[in-house]
């Protein structure tokens, strides 16, 4: 997998010095293996095009939890400790904790609007180049195929991961050394994030079926023809996603 993950770095190098305009950063949200592995990606790149400190992620945690999340005990310190020139940072929205609220947040941070003048006002748009980021998102190549991801993930200016299926994504964060719990999390069911318990519990045979290359067995028969079954619902609830936005 480390040749996959420099395959990798190596295209967003190549993508960063084709853009027409120049690359200002990248801003992103943190939340699991996938965002970890884009964050891990995009500094490295960052890195070969002299830009490190221009890598900007934010785990948002609710404002009345109890404890730190696991995310923020756990993955937070190793991110600081990998990419120490990078800017990981957790806010805790005030308010309602939903995807709108933070894909709007992001949004505006991209854009650089929540940095203050001496005055105490917000800077005028538009900001000189370099001040701004660019979006990026954490769809993967499953989450495509299926249509389990929200129309604001596709809101993004570059995805690394669009081409790079889960199980993929699983293998190069555990070669990377992304703590434990990432991984453990990532095979449990998450509502909010479309994961059911079923396709948690089988990332690497979802996969398979899906590039066409699952091996059925006698041991494995009802599993296949459960998540065979899984992906056709997904992909008929989900088909109107191909759609969008609606061309009249």
């Amino acid at each position: 997998m480390a040749d996959k993950f420099e395959y990798l770095v190596n295209r967003l190098v190549e993508k960063m010095k084709m853009s027409q305009v120049p690359v200002p950063g990248f801003i992103l949200g943190l939340s699991g293996t996938d965002s970890v592995l884009v964050y891990l990606l995009l500094y490295e790149a960052a890195k070969r095009m002299d830009m490190p400190q221009r890598v900007y992620g934010i785990h948002y945690a609710p404002s009345n939890r109890k404890k730190p999340t696991w995310f923020e005990r756990e993955v937070m310190p190793w991110l600081r400790e990998r990419c120490p020139e990078a800017r990981p940072e957790v806010q805790s929205p005030q308010g309602l904790y939903n995807d709108h609220y933070r894909w709007a947040d992001l949004a505006t941070r991209a854009l650089n609007s929540f940095d203050q003048l001496p005055d105490g006002s917000l800077k005028d748009l538009p900001l000189e180049p370099g001040e701004n980021y660019w979006v990026a998102g954490t769809l993967n190549a499953t989450e495509f195929a299926l249509g389990t991801y929200s129309n604001f993930a596709a809101a993004a200016s570059i995805m690394p991961l669009r081409k790079v299926w889960k199980s993929d994504i699983m293998a190069m964060c555990e070669a990377k050394g992304v703590p434990q719990i990432a991984l453990d999390n990532a095979r449990l069911p998450d509502c909010i994030c479309g994961r059911m318990e079923l396709a948690a519990a089988n990332i690497e045979m979802i996969d398979g079926i899906l590039r066409y290359d699952v091996v059925v067995t006698p041991d494995n028969y009802e599993l296949f023809n459960q998540l065979f079954a899984y992906i056709g619902t997904c992909k008929r609830d989900n088909g109107f996603k191909e759609r969008i936005p609606y061309l009249l």
